[in-house]
C-alpha cells in the first residue's frame, strides 16, 4: 500500500500500486459529473473545478457549502415556497427512485394537484391567466362515494372545492376540480425541483439505498429520520436472496408460481367453501300447535293449544321464577308442570302452582306498606296527550263577505244548500269495562293486605293490566286480555272476573303473566338479589383461586414425594420367587442325603464285620456334615437378623413414604373435589342471564336451561324435587332477522352464488332438512340423547360458531342425555298416588270450591305445593290473608317452621 498526491488537487490517495498507476488513466476519462450542476460529460479534475470554484464559505461537521452552492441555494430558497418545501422533502424521504430524473418527475408529478391553504396557483380568465392565493378548501369525497368513509379514503382518491382568492380584484372564486386549478410556473419546474433536491437531499453508497433528508433539514421540518425496517439493507438482502431462492452463481432459478396460501380455521360459518351436506341436521321437534311452513302439524290429542308467539314468553317466565325463586319465594317446579298449571281449568279445584306464581309476583309489585315497587304507566299521559293534539289543530275561521247586498246573501244561501254536511265521528267503542271496574275497587289497598282469594288476584291482575294498557307498546296485547276479562258488555265483578280467568284462552294467560312478570324485573328486591348474587360470585372465585394455588402446592409436593419413592423403590421390593424356589431346592437335597445316608446305615445293620469300618467311617463324616450344616444355619439366622433390624429400619421409612404419599393423594383429591363443588356454585349463581349453549352456522341459538342459575335436577328439596330433572331439553330458537336476513337478499345472494356457487338459502334448505326457523319467534326442542350424537356429527368444527357449540355440547353432554332420560322416563309413567305425611295435602280453596285430596289427584301439577313459603311462615302467598270476622283485617300470624331451604 503506498500514498500518492495528486498535484493539480493536492488529494492524498492510499491506493495498492495497480490501482495506483490506473488512476490517472481513469480521472481523465469524460464520465464525471458536476454536483452543482448536474451536467455531466466532464473529466474528474473538469467536474472539481465546475463543482467548487472558491473556497468553502461554511463548514459544519462533514457538510462542506461553496460559494456557488450557497447562492443557488438563497435563490431556490427564495422562489420554493416554504410549505412546498416540507411537503417534498417528506413525500421523498426513505424513497427508493434509483436516478434523480426520475425522482424529480414523480414529485413534479404528485404534487401536480396536491394543493394546500396559501399556495399561490393561476386560473383560467376570460382572456388571460388570472392568479391568486387558496384561502380555502372543502372536502367532497363524500359527496362522490356515498358508500366511502372520509377516514378509510386515500389522499389521492379524495376530491375538493377551491375557493381562490384573486390577486388584482380580491374576488372570491370556487373551483371544484383541481384540474381547473394550475400552480405558478415561476417557480414550480423541474429544474427548481432538481436543484432543491440535490441540496437537500442524499443517499448511501450501495445500489438500492433510499434518499435521505439531510440532517438539519429533517430536524427543521420534522420529518422522522429512523429508516423503515423493511428498507434497511439488510432487510433488501433478505429479499433478494428470498427471491433468488439463495441460489449463488450459476443460472437463474425459474419464476416461481404464485403459491396459495392455506385456508386457516377456524373461520367464518358461512365463508366455508366446501361445506359439509352429510349428515343432516337432526329432525327438530315443535311443542306449540302451529308450525313452521313444510313441517307436519301435531295430531290432535298431542295439541296443548299454545302457539308459537306465546312459548317464548314461556319459556322466560318459567326460567326467571325457578332462577329467581329466592326473590318470589316459590319452590322449584318442572316446566312440564308449568304449562299444565297454565293450561288447567276446573270449577272445583284450583290448581296451587297457577295461583302461587301470580299471587307470589303481584306481592312483588307492592310491598306490604303498599307502596309501588315498580313504574307504571301514568293514566294521564294518554289525556293528556288528546288534549295537545286537539289544540295543535288550528279551528279554521270563516271569511266574513266585505260588502253584505241581496246577491250575495243568495248566493252563500246556495253555496250552503250544496255543501254536504260533514258527519260528527263517532266516539271510539269501548271494548272493555275495566275503568269502571276500578272505580270501585282499590287494587293498591287490596295488594297491601295480600287480598288475594274469591278473585281477588285476578283482580289485581286486571288492574295492573289496565294501567299497563296506557304505555302505547303494549296497548294492544292488555285491551286483548281486557276484552276477554272484563267485557264491555257484563257488569264487572270480582266472582265474574274469576270466572272468566278460569276460562280464559291459554296464550292470553302467557301474555298475561309475561306482562306483570316483566313489571318484577325493575324493583328494588330483583336488583338486590343481582347484587348479591354479583357478590357471592366473587366471593367464590375468591375461594376457587385459594383452592387452585393449593391444588399446585399439593401436585407439586406430591410429584417431589413420588420421586422418591422411585428412588428407593428397588430396595424396598421383595425377593423374586425364583430365589426361593433355589433356596427351596437346595434344602431337599441336603435332607435327601441325610435319608439316603440313613437308609444306607439301617440296610447294612446286620451285614458282615468287612462292612462295620465302612458303616463307622460313613457315620463319623455324616456327624461332620451334620456340624457344619449346623454352623452355616446359624451363621445364615444371625446374618438374616441382622438383616432383618436394618429391613426394619428401612421398611419404617418406606412405609412413612408411602403414607405421606397417600395422605398427599386424599388432600388432593379433597381439593378437587371443593373446587368442582365451587364450580357448580358459581354455575348456580349465575343468575343475571340466560346463558346460550352457542349459535350453528346458521345463527339458530341453542338453550340448556338448566345450564346456569339452577340445580341440574331442580332444588332438591322441592315438593317435587323426586322427578329429578327441572326441563330436560335443549331448545333452539330460530335466528334474528337483522343477523341473517342480510345473507337471504340480494345483493349477497348473486355474491355469494359467484364466489361458492352456491347461495345460502340453498345451504339452509339442503342442510336443515325440513325442520327449519325463520325468525327468533320460533323455538324447537330436541329431547333425545341420541340427537345429541347427531348434532355432534352435524356440526362442523371448521366454523367459529359451531366449533364453540360443539365445545359446549361436548363439556355437558352426558349431563344433558341423563336429565333427558330421567324427563321422559318421568313422562312415560301412568299417574300414580305418592303418599306423603306432611298435613298440607288440600289444594286452594275457593268459595264455591271444595277441599280435595291428593289421592284423587290426577295431573301432575295438582301434586306441586308451595313448601319453601310453608316452611319460611306457616302458610303459602295465597293464604297469607285471613278475612275479617268481625273489625278490621289482619294477615295471619303463624309460627315460622325451623327449617330452612
Amino acid at each position: 500500500m503506498k500514498k500518492a498526491r495528486l498535484l493539480r488537487t493536492g488529494t492524498y490517495f492510499s491506493l495498492p500500486p495497480p490501482q495506483l498507476q490506473d488512476y490517472p488513466t481513469n480521472a481523465s476519462q469524460k464520465k464525471f459529473t458536476c454536483e452543482s450542476t448536474g451536467h455531466t460529460g466532464f473529466t474528474f479534475f473538469e467536474a472539481k473545478e465546475s463543482e467548487v470554484r472558491s473556497t468553502p464559505v461554511l463548514e459544519k461537521g462533514s457538510l462542506i457549502v461553496t460559494t456557488p452552492q450557497s447562492e443557488a441555494s438563497k435563490e431556490i430558497n427564495s422562489i420554493l415556497p416554504e410549505a412546498l418545501r416540507s411537503r417534498i422533502l417528506e413525500y421523498v424521504q426513505f424513497d427508493t427512485t434509483s436516478r434523480m430524473d426520475d425522482l424529480v418527475n414523480d414529485v413534479f408529478d404528485y404534487f401536480r394537484e396536491q394543493f394546500m391553504v396559501g399556495d399561490r396557483v393561476s386560473i383560467e380568465g376570460d382572456n388571460a391567466r388570472r392568479y391568486g392565493r387558496i384561502t380555502a378548501m372543502t372536502d367532497t369525497s363524500r359527496l362522490h362515494n356515498m358508500f366511502a368513509t372520509t377516514q378509510s379514503m386515500d389522499d389521492s382518491v379524495r376530491s375538493y372545492s377551491y375557493e381562490v382568492t384573486l390577486d388584482d380584484t380580491d374576488e372570491k372564486v370556487v373551483k371544484y376540480r383541481a384540474s381547473e386549478i394550475q400552480r405558478d410556473k415561476s417557480f414550480y419546474s423541474k429544474i427548481i425541483f432538481k436543484q432543491y433536491l440535490r441540496d437537500s437531499t442524499r443517499r448511501g453508497e450501495y445500489v438500492g439505498d433510499p434518499w435521505m433528508v439531510l440532517e438539519h433539514l429533517a430536524k427543521r421540518y420534522g420529518i422522522p429520520t429512523v429508516m423503515p425496517d423493511n428498507q434497511t439493507r439488510e432487510a433488501i438482502l433478505a429479499r433478494r436472496r428470498a427471491a433468488n431462492g439463495n441460489v449463488q452463481n450459476g443460472a437463474s432459478p425459474p419464476m416461481q408460481q404464485t403459491l396459495l396460501e392455506p385456508v386457516k380455521y377456524p373461520m367464518e360459518d358461512l365463508e366455508i367453501r366446501q361445506p359439509r351436506t352429510m349428515p343432516m341436521r337432526p329432525t327438530l321437534k315443535f311443542f306449540s300447535d302451529d308450525v313452521p311452513d313444510g313441517v307436519e302439524e301435531p295430531a290432535d290429542e298431542k295439541k296443548t293449544g299454545i302457539k308459537m308467539k306465546s312459548l317464548g314468553p314461556l319459556l322466560c317466565a318459567w326460567e326467571t321464577l325457578n332462577v329467581h325463586d329466592t326473590v318470589y319465594m316459590l319452590d322449584s317446579f318442572t316446566f312440564d308442570d308449568f304449562v299444565d298449571a297454565m293450561r288447567f281449568a276446573d270449577e272445583e279445584i284450583d290448581c296451587e302452582l297457577f295461583v302461587e306464581v301470580h299471587c307470589s309476583i303481584l306481592k312483588q309489585i307492592i310491598n306490604g306498606s303498599g307502596k309501588l315497587q315498580t313504574h307504571l304507566p301514568k293514566m294521564a299521559e294518554l289525556e293528556e296527550s288528546d288534549e295537545e293534539d286537539s289544540s295543535k289543530e288550528a279551528t279554521p275561521e270563516p271569511e266574513p263577505p266585505v260588502r253584505t247586498t241581496r246577491s250575495s246573501l243568495r248566493k252563500s244561501e246556495a253555496q250552503q244548500l250544496v255543501k254536504p254536511r260533514t258527519p260528527t265521528p263517532e266516539p271510539p267503542k269501548e271494548t272493555h269495562s275495566a275503568e269502571k271496574f276500578l272505580e270501585g275497587f282499590n287494587w293498591v289497598e287490596q295488594c297491601k293486605l295480600r287480598n288475594f282469594r274469591d278473585g281477588g288476584w285476578q283482580s289485581i291482575v286486571v288492574a295492573l293490566l289496565y294501567r299497563l294498557s296506557f304505555d302505547p307498546i303494549q296497548k294492544e296485547a292488555c285491551e286483548e286480555i281486557l276484552a276477554r276479562l272484563v267485557p264491555a258488555d257484563d257488569e264487572p265483578t270480582m266472582d265474574t272476573i274469576a270466572h272468566n280467568y278460569l276460562h280464559l284462552d291459554v296464550n292470553l294467560r302467557i301474555s298475561a303473566l309475561d306482562l306483570i312478570l316483566r313489571l318484577t324485573v325493575a324493583t328494588e328486591a330483583f336488583r338486590d338479589q343481582l347484587i348479591a348474587a354479583a357478590q357471592e360470585m366473587t366471593r367464590l372465585r375468591k375461594e376457587k383461586i385459594d383452592f387452585q394455588r393449593k391444588r399446585k402446592e399439593l401436585a407439586d409436593e406430591l410429584f417431589k414425594l413420588d420421586l422418591e419413592r422411585k428412588i428407593h423403590l428397588p430396595a424396598n421390593t421383595p425377593a423374586s420367587p425364583t430365589e426361593t424356589k433355589e433356596n427351596e431346592d437346595v434344602d431337599m437335597s441336603m435332607t435327601s442325603i441325610a435319608s439316603d445316608a440313613k437308609d444306607t446305615t439301617d440296610a447294612d445293620g446286620d451285614g458282615s464285620e468287612l462292612h462295620a469300618a465302612t458303616k463307622s467311617r460313613l457315620r463319623q463324616s455324616n456327624k461332620n456334615k451334620r456340624k457344619a450344616a449346623a454352623e452355616e444355619a446359624r451363621k445364615e439366622k444371625a446374618k438374616k437378623a441382622k438383616q432383618e433390624a436394618e429391613k426394619t429400619k428401612k421398611q419404617k421409612e418406606w412405609e412413612k413414604l408411602l403414607d405421606s404419599i397417600e395422605k398427599k393423594k386424599d388432600e388432593l383429591r379433597e381439593c378437587e373435589a371443593n373446587i368442582n363443588e365451587l364450580d357448580d356454585d358459581l354455575r348456580e349463581t349465575l343468575v343475571h342471564r340466560s346463558k346460550v349453549l352457542g349459535k350453528d352456522r346458521f345463527l339458530n341459538k341453542y338453550y340448556w336451561f338448566e345450564h346456569n342459575g339452577m340445580p341440574f335436577g331442580g332444588v332438591p328439596n322441592s315438593s317435587t324435587a323426586e322427578y329429578g330433572y327441572a326441563n330436560g331439553r335443549i331448545w333452539v330458537q330460530g335466528p334474528d332477522e337483522y343477523e341473517l336476513q342480510p345473507v337471504l337478499d340480494e345483493p349477497a345472494v348473486s355474491q355469494d352464488r359467484q364466489r361458492f356457487g352456491f347461495d345460502i338459502p340453498q345451504r339452509k334448505k339442503k342442510e336443515e332438512g325440513d325442520t327449519h326457523l325463520t325468525n327468533s319467534t320460533q323455538w324447537a326442542y330436541y329431547d333425545d340423547p341420541e340427537d345429541i350424537d347427531k348434532l355432534l356429527a352435524w356440526l362442523d368444527e371448521r366454523g367459529v360458531r359451531e366449533r364453540a357449540l360443539r365445545k359446549e355440547l361436548q363439556i355437558f353432554k352426558d349431563r344433558i342425555a341423563e336429565y333427558m332420560l330421567i324427563m321422559k322416563k318421568h313422562l312415560s309413567e301412568p299417574d300414580k298416588v305418592e303418599e306423603e305425611d306432611d298435613e298440607s295435602n288440600t289444594r286452594i280453596s275457593t268459595r264455591n270450591k271444595t277441599y280435595v285430596e291428593k289421592e284423587t289427584i290426577k295431573d301432575r301439577c295438582l301434586l306441586w305445593t308451595n313448601s319453601i313459603m310453608r316452611e319460611e311462615n306457616g302458610y303459602n302467598h295465597s293464604e297469607e290473608y285471613e278475612p275479617p270476622k268481625k273489625g278490621k283485617a289482619k294477615p295471619v300470624k303463624a309460627a315460622k317452621a325451623k327449617a330452612k331451604r
